[in-house]
């Protein structure tokens, strides 16, 4: 009763202590996050944006490799010297980086995306290992995504990429392909027909053809620097799916309606 008339007595009273409530949610467990899904099918894309919008740290191997070489660590020093000399990363190197980074401070504190977990790559662990590794993690993954796309679909929309030999910067067939742009141009025309006067429509099929003309000069002076990839031929992006589904995609499938 005596508690009851304090309230009403001050009834604009804050009753909850905001440095209290500060130190509970940097004491609490960041949300961490697993992507899973088909090579090429865009958990990096999508990693990006949740990076953006829950400040958390993408933990995967270039930029781990890339951030040991730049502090010149001893494993940093290791790694640049057997780059220098032709060597490929042993896996077990790789994994134990990554290891390093999801236990790091940082990551106790934003928490962390992991995309590259479990990888067709057998050779350091298997794909049970690595997925009982996720489970050991100190910090558990809380959100689990999977990114579902149509086999063909993605085999036509990696199979289209290509790679421009200077800047190592990837082109969709929508970039670089006229047949292409040129569809999506017609398409979008006869879309934005509906409802609109003559001169209106004159004004925007005039600024639509100076912007189709500069895309199409542009499209035409990369296009003799691009080159497509091996890992992009169209059988070999077969081949990597199919590999996905036969070694991974049930596994992942029982991780998934376990959590």
């Amino acid at each position: 009763m005596t508690s009851q008339e304090k309230t009403e007595e001050y009834p604009f009273a804050d009753i909850f202590d905001e440095d209290e409530t500060e130190r509970n949610f940097l004491l609490s467990k960041p949300v961490c996050f697993v992507v899973f899904g088909k090579p090429g099918v865009g958990k990096t894309t999508l990693a990006r944006y949740i990076t953006q919008a829950w400040k958390c740290i993408r933990v995967e191997a270039l930029p781990i490799l890339e951030e040991q070489i730049a502090a010149e660590t001893e494993s940093g020093v290791m790694l640049q010297s057997m780059l220098i000399s032709g060597q490929s990363i042993p896996d077990e190197l790789v994994i134990k980086l990554m290891l390093e980074k999801l236990n790091s401070p940082e990551v106790c504190h934003f928490g962390y995306i992991i995309t590259e977990i479990p990888s067709l790559s057998q050779d350091a662990m298997t794909t049970l290992q690595q997925i009982e590794l996720i489970k050991n993690l100190n910090l558990k993954p809380d959100v689990i995504i999977n990114i579902k796309c149509p086999d063909y679909d993605l085999c036509q929309r990696i199979s289209g990429q290509r790679q421009h030999n200077n800047t190592g910067y990837i082109y969709s067939r929508d970039q670089w392909d006229p047949e292409v742009i040129e569809n999506h141009r017609k398409k979008k025309k006869e879309a934005q027909k509906d409802g609109k006067g003559e001169e209106e429509e004159e004004e925007e099929e005039q600024e639509e053809e100076e912007a189709f003309i500069a895309e199409m000069q542009m499209v035409a002076e990369i296009l003799h620097h691009l080159v497509q990839r091996p890992e992009d031929y169209l059988e070999n992006v077969e081949n990597i799916v199919k590999l996905y589904k036969e070694t991974i995609l049930q596994t992942l499938e029982e991780v998934m309606a376990e959590h």
